[in-house]
């Protein structure tokens, strides 16, 4: 009656079985305001004509939305017989709520898991990257466990600053049903890794970085390899190798055969610098089967779980690529017992590190006068994080969380003590583990510089 040029079209709509729903779509402007024009001058006509009974219900007050979806689907069918040409998309329907991160194009992705207390270190990292990428853009991406709003805003901030792109996933919603396997080193963060296949989907390719690290030369050359069929690229772990390989290491080579599968020459992989085909490894395990695992018993958590289940599947990385310090001055003494080429490649790692590793308890940010700690700092300084990192640690020594405050205590390396302790108690041993166990805490402290393992 108020727009006969649109009857046959109305007749073939509601007789029809199929309409655009939701309201969503993009148009023209001067298509849009073609079309608002004709829509509220029909919906305007509806309120008068039935305002005695519209609005009786909340079902009643969505009626010209529902009408809306309807004079939609008129109106384009109308408009395509004009000849303006409509582009369908799919619509879905989700269960639960996703999580998955958007690709951008030209960033290399770049993938940090951490919780609150170590959103500075991570800011240090950053900048590490930064100072390092030779106008390469990055996505960092963080899965975070209970990161403050003020936090992510500092993260967003100094992401922003350096001209990489940044998106914070919130975690504790994936993880509340679900159990994990912790310690007093290694908390909970550490295995959100697992998500990364279905959280950055995206991505064929993912680097992924602990946050006690540096990077000192442009990651998008660590990107750029080609790592074959393999599920993911790693780098040896030297201490863990070394050990291995020692005299009264019995025990933690059955560990190894029989919990592991990682047997002779022992080439296990450390776990702090990964580069995933997020592929390939959402063909090995799904989400659900890799969290499964985590619920399990192993001694180094997460990083025993990948050198179990990818055995035949790492793609052996320059060890650096992931250069781990000398952790209390006792990883070098550990790792020579390698074998040569594993240790050989160690050593030409630290002449020239492309990422530095602070694996183990002792961290750069607790004591300043460690293996390559100054690179750490020489960063931190940069970043503007030098002066809350050393508050942070001088708080953490007063409650006694750090260990870095007894180092000078520690006998030097190749001293009479600590050669005659490794030597009865050999690291890893059965007898050193159950010496831990069985002497007084007096004693322990005492000897506390020589058996910390």
């Amino acid at each position: 009656r108020y727009t006969p040029e649109f009857y046959d079209d109305a007749v073939s709509v509601f007789d029809g079985k199929s309409s655009y729903f939701c309201n969503m779509f993009v148009m023209k402007k001067a298509l849009m305001n073609e079309y608002f024009t004709w829509l509220f001058y029909i919906l305007d006509l509806y309120r008068e004509e039935f305002k005695k009974t519209f609005g009786r219900s909340k079902y009643g007050l969505r009626t010209p939305a529902h009408l809306a979806e309807r004079l939609l689907t008129i109106f384009l069918q109308y408009k395509r017989k004009q000849g303006i040409k409509v582009k369908e998309l799919e619509m879905i329907f989700f269960q639960k709520k996703t999580y998955q991160i958007r690709r951008i194009d030209g960033f290399v992705p770049v993938v940090f898991c951490v919780n609150n207390k170590l959103v500075d270190q991570l800011l240090v990292v950053v900048n590490s990257i930064f100072e390092n990428s030779r106008q390469t853009k990055y996505h960092i991406i963080i899965l975070g466990n209970s990161i403050t709003e003020k936090n992510k805003s500092r993260i967003r901030k100094a992401v922003g600053d350096s001209g990489f792109a940044c998106s914070i996933i919130e975690m504790s919603p994936l993880i509340s049903s679900k159990i994990f396997v912790v310690n007093q080193h290694l908390s909970v963060e550490t295995y959100f890794r697992f998500f990364i296949p279905q959280i950055c989907c995206n991505y064929k390719k993912i680097i992924y970085l602990d946050v006690d690290l540096i990077v000192n030369s442009d990651l998008n050359e660590l990107y750029k390899l080609d790592i074959g069929n393999n599920v993911m690229a790693a780098a040896i772990d030297p201490d863990m190798h070394g050990s291995l390989l020692s005299k009264g290491s019995d025990d933690l080579r059955k560990y190894c055969e029989s919990r592991l599968n990682v047997v002779s020459p022992y080439l296990y992989y450390q776990a702090g610098v990964l580069l995933i085909d997020t592929e390939k490894m959402r063909e090995c395990h799904s989400t659900e089967e890799w969290l499964d695992l985590c619920s399990m018993q192993f001694n180094w958590m997460d990083q025993d779980i990948i050198n179990r289940e990818l055995q035949g599947k790492i793609f052996r990385l320059s060890q650096s690529w992931n250069c781990l310090s000398d952790c209390y001055s006792r990883r070098i003494q550990i790792a020579q017992n390698g074998t040569v080429e594993v240790f050989l490649d160690y050593l030409k790692a630290r002449k020239n590190p492309k990422i530095i590793h602070y694996a183990g308890a002792e961290k750069a940010w607790n004591n300043p006068n460690m293996d390559m700690a100054d690179v750490f700092w020489r960063y931190a300084e940069k970043s503007g994080r030098s002066i809350p990192l050393l508050l942070q640690g001088f708080e953490q020594k007063q409650t006694g969380q750090s260990m870095s405050h007894e180092i000078h205590q520690r006998p030097k390396k190749g001293s009479l003590g600590r050669e005659l302790v490794d030597k009865l108690f050999p690291v890893y041993s059965l007898q050193r583990k159950i010496t831990l166990r069985i002497l007084p805490n007096s004693i322990k402290i005492f000897l506390k510089n020589n058996l910390y393992r």
